[in-house]
């Protein structure tokens, strides 16, 4: 008897703390900072649905083009695609929307998104039942939202307040029951979550879509040999317990467990302050009762950053946990979470023996479909590094933030874009010992960087400008020209009138 529980104990810890693991996981990716989509380059029709009886339309009738109905099927269906691109839901709770609300819903969709689900916050949560079920779902947003996207995997969907591509929502929505969730998993149709774009409702909306276990289960094996981990991860979910009660099972097992043996209770005592912190930490600051708490914990967090930056032997050590004390990239603790703060768009690459220096104390995103061959360095240590989308960054390049490089550029062989220089001007001091400044680079959208060149700091790179093989450009070229040579200048520029490129004497 006692072999059978003990077994079954270690066989519970080790589930739940693995399952504990992967929501830690999700939780700290929530928190790290989330990079905006570059701004639409098009204009976009969006028809926004909202039930009969919505106070939306007349709050809101100059500024969004509202589509009233009674059956959401038939107005889906009855949209023309010619003029819409776009359609969003709205459920029948919303009473009021966040500012700049269709503009970043262009923005992603603008990068390739076709399926959307907005932040829904509910106003009114008084009540120990209503501000549980608020709790809840804001900790579903966090960790099966937030958290999921900020590590590449698709969002949740809650199933209202969403937007999709019109094309795609009538190609799919067949019936009013359709779960459009499982459609989106199945077509391997990524999701995102715009946590900043909200719809306030002043009830909780009501979950629309059937939990149906056993079919949920179904699809597990075909989603593997497809290599669907999208899908995986959706199902892997929806099997976890809601964290009430994950909490209870924790805690009556820890009570059990520590009334039969205490010397084997330790480990639950553990599990279940590690589970507290995973969920408090998913909780949003609006709903924490004491704001006067929230708001020092804050002004703590700000003084002990401020204090490593003004301390020098702290600002050491911290830095020697992070970095390589020789090497420029972080310590192989610190690589392990790459997959949390490096943000990746989807359809993304970056080849394996590309050389990472990306610490987690500046950022990195690497946009939608962008590709970075083989042999390349990339370091973000002295500043960020943003790589928009439909980019290629060609064999050997080595890329030395602070520098922003547009869409659809590409760099070709051996390339050097550096936004650092060396401090040489005491003649008195080692140069080693001097430090470094920064001017970011800036690489506009549409631009073409031949073979073993070199961008140094302060550089900007117009729009659709072209640098010849082997220039080292040392000063801003405008958009539409091109230029060559050491220092590099402007040979050609492109008429509008004629249409044509003409050399610049």
């Amino acid at each position: 008897m006692d072999n059978f529980i003990y077994i079954t104990d270690d066989f519970l810890f080790f589930c739940i703390g693995l399952l504990l693991l992967y929501l830690f996981i999700l939780v700290v990716a929530s928190h790290f900072k989330r990079t905006n989509y570059p701004k639409a380059q098009k204009q976009y029709h969006c028809a926004i649905l909202v039930p009969a009886g919505s106070l939306l339309p007349s709050m809101y009738q100059e500024a969004y083009e509202f589509i009233t109905y009674k059956d959401l099927l038939e107005a889906i269906h009855s949209l023309d695609k010619e003029r819409y691109k776009l359609v969003i839901l709205l459920s029948d709770k919303s009473s009021s929307l966040s500012s700049h609300f269709l503009e970043k819903i262009y923005n992603a969709y603008d990068a390739g998104i076709q399926a959307i689900q907005l932040h829904t916050v509910v106003n009114e949560h008084k009540g120990i039942r209503k501000h549980f079920h608020v709790l809840s779902e804001e900790i579903n947003n966090s960790l099966f939202r937030s958290g999921n996207t900020q590590i590449g995997f698709s969002s949740n969907l809650f199933g209202t307040n969403m937007a999709f591509d019109l094309e795609w929502l009538q190609k799919n929505q067949k019936t009013a029951r359709t779960n459009l969730e499982r459609k989106l998993f199945k077509q391997n149709i990524y999701i995102e979550y715009l946590p900043d774009v909200i719809v306030y409702c002043d009830s909780a909306p009501v979950y629309p879509y059937r939990r149906r276990i056993r079919k949920t289960l179904s699809y597990l094996l075909p989603s593997l040999l497809e290599g669907n981990w999208n899908f995986c991860n959706r199902i892997a979910q929806q099997l976890i317990p809601s964290p009430i009660k994950l909490c209870t099972f924790v805690s009556i097992w820890t009570l059990l467990i520590t009334g039969y043996s205490w010397t084997s209770s330790l480990k639950w005592w553990i599990l279940l302050l590690g589970s507290a912190i995973t969920y408090s930490l998913a909780i949003p600051d609006y709903l924490v009762e004491d704001k006067k708490k929230a708001k020092t914990f804050n002004m703590e967090k700000k003084t002990l950053k401020q204090r490593i930056k003004q301390n020098p032997a702290l600002k050491k050590a911290v830095h020697r946990f992070i970095m390589h004390p020789v090497k420029t990239r972080p310590n192989w603790w610190i690589r392990l979470f790459y997959f949390v703060y490096l943000k990746r768009g989807k359809g993304s690459v970056i080849y394996r023996s590309v050389r990472k220096d990306l610490p987690p104390f500046n950022q990195f995103s690497l946009g939608c479909y962008s590709v970075v061959e083989d042999f390349c360095c990339l370091n973000n240590a002295v500043g960020d590094l943003f790589i928009g989308d439909y980019t290629r960054i060609g064999l050997g390049n080595t890329l030395i933030g602070p520098v922003r490089i547009g869409n659809h550029v590409n760099l070709a062989q051996n390339i050097t874009v550096t936004g650092l220089n060396h401090n040489y001007q005491d003649a008195e001091k080692l140069i080693d010992e001097q430090g470094v400044s920064t001017q970011p680079v800036t690489i506009e959208d549409d631009v073409w960087i031949g073979a073993n060149s070199v961008i140094l700091p302060g550089v900007i790179l117009g729009k659709h400008s072209v640098v010849a093989a082997g220039s080292v450009v040392s000063r801003s070229i405008p958009a539409y020209s091109i230029c060559a040579g050491c220092p590099a200048k402007v040979i050609k520029s492109y008429d509008f009138a004629t249409k044509e490129w003409k050399k610049v004497k």
